[in-house]
C-alpha cells in the first residue's frame, strides 16, 4: 500500500512502471485530497490503469503525531507545547468522502493518533459509512493511538479496520514527556483485539 500520493506525477510514474511491467507486486495506492482538484485525471487513471497499481482509496490526515506535539488531545500535552490541532474541519471532511465516492474510490483511510482525532475519526465513520456503504466498503483507522473504548466499540459493531503499528509502544519512553500518565493508554491493541475488531 502507497497511503500517501500526493501529486498526479506520483500516478503517472505508476502508470509508466505498470506499463513497462516493472511493479514486482501489486500496489494499492490512497490519495491526498488535494488530487480531488482533478477530477478528470483521476477518473482517467482508474479507467486506464491495470491490476498492479489500482487507485482505490482516499487518505485523510486529520491530525499530527504525539512527538512533535501536533497529534490532536483533547487536554494539553504535558510539557506545556499545546493541545495539537485536527487537520480539517467535520465539513471538510464530508465533502472530501462525498467528492471521493462520487470517483468509484471504495476506501477511507484517516490518520488518527490523539483522542480528539480518534473521536472525530469514528464521528465521520459513523456518521457516513450507511450514506456511502454502497461505494465505500473499507474505513481504515490509521495509527488509531489514543482510542478509547467507545471508539473500539464502534469499529467492532460496525466494521472498521484499526490500522496500527506496535512499533509505537516501544516509543512510549518519548511520548511520556509529551503524555505524562496517559501515555501507558497509547496502542490499546489487548483491548482491540478482545473487541474483535479487525485489526492490520
Amino acid at each position: 500500500h502507497d497511503m500517501h500520493i500526493l501529486t498526479l506525477e506520483q500516478l503517472e510514474a505508476f502508470q509508466r512502471l505498470e506499463r513497462e511491467g516493472s511493479l514486482l507486486f501489486p500496489v494499492v495506492l490512497y490519495m491526498n485530497p488535494r488530487l480531488l482538484a482533478f477530477p478528470k485525471e483521476i477518473r482517467q487513471y482508474r479507467e486506464t490503469s491495470g491490476d498492479m497499481a489500482k487507485l482505490l482509496g482516499l487518505k485523510l490526515f486529520l491530525d499530527g503525531a504525539i512527538g512533535v506535539s501536533t497529534a490532536a488531545i483533547s487536554e494539553q500535552y504535558s510539557d506545556g507545547t499545546g493541545e495539537g490541532a485536527l487537520r480539517y474541519s467535520d465539513e471538510d471532511c464530508a465533502r472530501y468522502i462525498s467528492e471521493a465516492a462520487a470517483l468509484g474510490l471504495e476506501q477511507v483511510a484517516m490518520h488518527c493518533i490523539g483522542d480528539k482525532a480518534v473521536e472525530q475519526a469514528v464521528s465521520l465513520f459513523e456518521e457516513f459509512r450507511e450514506t456511502y456503504a454502497s461505494r465505500i466498503r473499507t474505513w481504515r483507522f490509521e495509527h488509531f493511538e489514543m482510542a478509547d473504548n467507545r471508539s473500539i466499540k464502534a469499529l467492532a459493531t460496525h466494521g472498521g479496520i484499526a490500522s496500527m503499528q506496535p512499533n509505537f509502544s516501544w516509543d512510549v519512553g518519548n511520548y511520556s514527556a509529551r503524555l505524562g500518565e496517559r501515555a501507558s493508554g497509547i496502542n490499546p491493541l489487548r483491548n482491540i483485539v478482545d473487541a474483535n475488531v479487525t485489526l492490520v
